[in-house]
């Protein structure tokens, strides 16, 4: 907890994303209080 995992996965899929090395969609798994930051 607060180790910052959904950033991390974010921070890897973006430039993937950028560089067109990943069309599929992600789908990223977190609790619903971690919404609101």
């Amino acid at each position: 907890m607060g180790l910052g995992k959904t950033l991390q996965v974010l921070a890897h899929l973006m430039p993937e994303r950028a560089a067109g090395r990943s069309r599929a969609p992600a789908l990223v798994i977190a609790p619903t209080r971690v919404l609101g930051n």
